[in-house]
């Protein structure tokens, strides 16, 4: 693993880091049923899967990283039924270990109970990791009035930007179950793999309040051509790119994001107006700074208040669509 797993200062490397840390976990051990194939002990369930990743070459791990890294080892425990083998975490470096300990990776790797509850006086507060198969607002409401609760003195301000932030998620929790999961993708992986997971942060020296989905679907780019604006998006990418990207081509993902919210935003006459794309963007585009990132499958877009997206396109594949919102409040 890298020193430094973190999609600011490390794109390239964490994402080829994450992408080995899912094939790891997904290959059987030799000697064991197909990492997939309960056992027909433990109630039809396997203990451990023995393959694992040393963690401590890691010197510094975001926490919209560690969020990916948590939701792999949750993935494959509900669809396994066994815990991912984890070793040599008295060498872990101790801010990597405080970070994944708050997020609560120690509970999915059987060490239940050691998740830190929130140090509300510490400078920046991450909450412990939330997962969900629904669009049920609830887990998304108690994740922002958690948030809310990290502000020693919350004004008019605050409260508003966490309102707008709570219908922003909202829109990318109800984006994942609506799009994210088609039928037919994956041979029909069970409801308990049609799954979201996200988390939360408060820098309170700064008032900067974090917050991020990620899902493990076909993502926004495989999608696009389904979506109900696909005519307006067509459209759009032709103009930047000259073509219409094939499906099956990641080359041109961070533009093919980029198109789909502009064509959203633009859209705001239809009745459609404010939700999905529109909406996760609109609300970074209210505060006075911050920054809405999306990436799904190769392609990252960045959005600012007042400036152009940041359009990139990767080599390697998150896995699906991740989406962070950090903003003042």
């Amino acid at each position: 693993m890298p020193a430094i797993l973190s999609f600011d200062e490390n794109a390239e490397e964490t994402l080829a880091a994450l992408g080995h840390l899912r094939r790891v976990l997904q290959t059987p051990v030799r000697g064991t049923t197909r990492f997939d194939s309960p056992s027909k002990h433990r109630r039809g369930r396997s203990g451990w899967l023995g393959r694992h990743i040393p963690f401590e070459t890691i010197r510094h791990i975001a926490p919209a990283a560690a969020l990916v890294v948590a939701a792999e080892y949750d993935r494959i425990f509900l669809r396994t039924g066994a815990r991912s083998f984890v070793a040599g975490v008295e060498r872990w470096d101790a801010a990597v270990l405080d970070t994944l300990s708050r997020i609560g990776f120690f509970d999915l790797v059987g060490f239940e109970g050691t998740a830190d509850q929130p140090d509300v006086n510490a400078d920046l507060v991450i909450l412990p990791m939330r997962s969900g198969e629904t669009a049920d607002p609830t887990q998304v409401g108690q994740l922002v009035t958690d948030l809310k609760q990290l502000y020693p003195n919350p004004d008019e301000s605050s409260e508003a930007g966490l309102v707008h932030l709570y219908g922003a998620m909202i829109e990318a929790v109800s984006n994942v179950m609506n799009h994210a999961y088609p039928r037919g993708w994956e041979s029909e992986p069970p409801p308990a793999l049609r799954r979201w997971w996200m988390t939360g942060t408060v820098d309170r020296r700064i008032r900067q309040t974090t917050a991020v989905v990620f899902d493990r679907g076909v993502s926004i780019p495989v999608s696009l051509p389904n979506w109900d604006r696909a005519e307006g998006w067509f459209r759009r990418i032709k103009r930047k790119i000259g073509v219409i990207p094939a499906v099956n081509d990641p080359k041109s993902d961070g533009e093919a994001i980029a198109a789909a919210v502009e064509e959203a935003v633009s859209s705001t006459g239809e009745q459609h107006r404010g939700t999905g794309l529109a909406q996760m963007r609109d609300f970074v585009s209210q505060c006075r700074e911050g920054r809405l990132r999306i990436m799904s499958r190769c392609g990252e877009v960045i959005f600012r208040p007042g400036q152009h997206p940041d359009v990139r396109t990767y080599d390697v594949p998150i896995g699906g669509t991740l989406i962070e919102w950090s903003v003042l409040l």
